[in-house]
């Protein structure tokens, strides 16, 4: 093996190239180098990076991002919403039943006075 320093052409990071291999890579950034063995230069592969699909990747993100909480915040509103229609169903139940309690007890006792009059027990309702 026969090495040769050379510059990673993408990063500038020294490297020891073995000029028998064909193709080396940088071990700093990992771009792929071609070796010419016959005039021992090196060529490199560029990577490249389309920065508009890079900011179209981004956008879509966080279009996702924010649909998420657009439903996340629309689920709370109609848990708050439900919430909100029990309670006011049971505070209308309990007035209601508040209303009514005069009505009902006499209806009540006089229902309990029928079933213990059979066992000699008698309910005074004055």
């Amino acid at each position: 093996m026969k090495f040769v320093p050379i510059q990673c052409p993408c990063c500038n990071a020294n490297i020891n190239a073995d000029i028998e291999k064909k193709i080396m890579y940088c071990g700093h950034c990992g771009t792929q180098i071609y070796i010419d063995d016959e005039v021992k230069r090196y060529e490199y592969t560029y990577r490249t990076i389309n920065d508009a699909e890079i900011r179209q990747a981004d956008a879509e993100i966080r279009q996702a991002d924010l649909k998420m909480k657009e439903a996340e915040f629309r689920r709370d509103i109609e848990m708050h919403r439900l919430q909100a229609r029990k309670t006011s169903l049971m505070i209308k139940l309990v007035i209601v039943i508040i209303m009514m309690a005069p009505c009902i007890i006499p209806f009540i006792l006089l229902f309990i006075a029928t079933i213990l009059e059979p066992f000699g027990i008698h309910l005074d309702m004055n």
